[in-house]
């Protein structure tokens, strides 16, 4: 909630715990760093309130510090798709790197998996969350 506010506001707009940072800084009078990749959160920034952007998370807790992700659950969310990828996956004997994949509009509880790896979409969003993982893993290449 907005300092003073006194009647509800409903938000539809996607968001993430990356948004908290460019917003605290605008609403304190700061500049939002260059390196921010998040956007400030519906209802304080101007103009289009539509968010549209890839979201990415990457659970690491078990990969040896500053070492490139060999050890992870990475995650892209490409509405209305999450595809998450995992290495070193103990819960899926015999795999090194596995996927699922998810609608989340159609299937918010995630229990029908789409993930094949010829299926098109999942393909794509691999590519992207490769290209993510790279550019995180660049400063300990």
């Amino acid at each position: 909630s907005a300092p003073g506010q006194n009647t509800r506001t409903d938000i539809y707009t996607h968001t993430s715990s990356i948004d908290l940072l460019p917003t605290l800084a605008q609403e304190n009078g700061h500049d939002i760093p260059d390196w921010c990749e998040g956007a400030i959160l519906p209802p304080y920034h101007n103009g289009n309130t539509e968010i549209t952007r890839n979201l990415f998370a990457i659970d690491a807790k078990k990969n040896e510090k500053y070492k490139p992700l060999t050890k992870a659950t990475t995650m892209i969310l490409e509405w209305p798709y999450k595809l998450m990828r995992y290495t070193e996956n103990k819960k899926i004997p015999g795999y090194l790197l596995a996927y699922e994949m998810y609608n989340i509009e159609d299937d918010p509880e995630e229990m029908t998996d789409l993930y094949t790896p010829d299926n098109p979409i999942a393909r794509e969003l691999i590519m992207k969350l490769e290209a993510k993982i790279k550019e995180a893993d660049e400063p300990y290449l």
